[in-house]
């Protein structure tokens, strides 16, 4: 993810107004620095922004997604979840308490071989791991 500077040029570079609205839900994503839902953002940027709107806030990320600034990820609970690490790579998301994180390319194996495309041109790919995080398995154990 780019610095507020570099976003900033980015944004101006693109043709986009540098608002603040942009810049608090930018650098929410930016602290956070794992996957928020659009509410999630919203609560946090009620604390700078206490005007700001949820839709502002879904156009912002929306925004930041066409911008390529995040990736937005279905992680299998009907919430999108806005991701600030646009390299590639996996996730990891535990049933019990939906903690996610984000697993590099060098430790997984995952590929789709050329006949399985079928005739599509891939152009995105998302994988998934669900399972338990150690602290529900301990949770779980204690049970």
């Amino acid at each position: 993810m780019h610095t507020p500077e570099q976003f900033t040029t980015l944004l101006r570079t693109r043709g986009y107004r540098v608002t603040a609205q942009r810049l608090a839900v930018f650098r929410a994503l930016a602290a956070a620095g794992h996957h928020l839902t659009a509410e999630e953002v919203y609560e946090r940027v009620q604390q700078t922004l206490p005007a700001i709107a949820l839709t502002t806030v879904y156009k912002v990320l929306h925004e930041l997604v066409a911008l390529g600034e995040v990736r937005r990820v279905e992680l299998g609970d009907a919430s999108a979840r806005f991701d600030p690490n646009t390299s590639p790579h996996a996730h990891l998301v535990c049933q019990r308490c939906r903690h996610t994180e984000d697993l590099p390319p060098s430790d997984y194996h995952v590929g789709l071989p050329v006949i399985a495309a079928r005739g599509f041109q891939i152009v995105n790919q998302a994988v998934v791991f669900y399972g338990l995080c150690p602290r529900c398995q301990a949770a779980s154990a204690d049970d």
